[in-house]
């Protein structure tokens, strides 16, 4: 346990790094009357409009005719978007879609069953999602979601989330008894119902989900909360 929570936090480091990287990436809109607009980009529409997003959240809609060029700036070093000429590149995997719904249909390993088939629908900024498998009466294990996002784009989401589910498992066990040379079968039944939060992330279809669960049955609490597998994301 203590290597698989090592491995974990290492991956959300690493991942959280990147992110900061991602993070230092802004647009810049320069007008043809001299201002320069700095947020982000959250649509352009070709020879109509484009919509930017500025650090205090106000949106600003801008006429192409008004735009001298338009400018992706990283670590102090613009990239042209557009140059006011009707040449442009849309820079589609850092679009905000906090706002966007859609679903999502995964399948991923860890809680609550082992192996598990995930489906959930995001109506915007609060979304569901339903995981867990069921294999018969010695294996099954159901997870629900209610999320809450951090940050999403089309490239990278977080999300925090409450969680609750049940899981449930039948172990066989055998005892051997040498002095009468007897065989004893038994099945252990383990139940666990449990409430718990995690933090979750989905890059470019890479799902991982952790944290930390509370709850009753046959367990320790508190346990580590784990997801890692594929999730596709129905986006436009």
């Amino acid at each position: 346990m203590k290597n698989v929570g090592t491995a974990v936090l290492l991956i959300i480091l690493i991942l959280a790094a990147v992110d900061c990287t991602a993070q230092q990436t802004i647009d810049v809109l320069h007008l043809k009357n001299g201002s320069r607009i700095r947020g982000q980009l959250i649509e352009m529409i070709p020879n109509d409009h484009a919509t930017i997003r500025t650090q205090d959240g106000s949106e600003h809609v801008y006429k192409f005719d008004e735009i001298a060029s338009i400018q992706k700036e990283l670590a102090g070093e613009p990239t042209p978007m557009f140059d006011g000429a009707g040449e442009f590149e849309w820079d589609r995997e850092n679009m905000d879609i906090m706002d966007m719904p859609y679903s999502e249909l995964g399948i991923n390993i860890g809680t609550p069953g082992g192996l598990n088939l995930a489906y959930g629908h995001w109506f915007g900024g609060i979304g569901l999602r339903l995981s867990g498998m069921i294999y018969g009466p010695s294996l099954s294990g159901l997870q629900l979601n209610l999320g809450f996002k951090l940050s999403d784009t089309y490239r990278m989401s977080h999300v925090l989330a409450l969680v609750g589910g049940v899981s449930h498992f039948e172990l066989e066990e055998e005892t051997y008894y040498s002095s009468y040379s007897l065989i004893t079968h038994r099945t252990r039944v383990y139940d666990w119902t449990y409430l718990g939060g995690i933090w979750e992330m989905n890059w470019w279809g890479f799902f991982l989900q952790t944290g930390l669960a509370v709850g009753s049955g046959d367990f320790s609490n508190p346990q580590l909360m784990l997801q890692i597998g594929y999730m596709y994301r129905f986006l436009d």
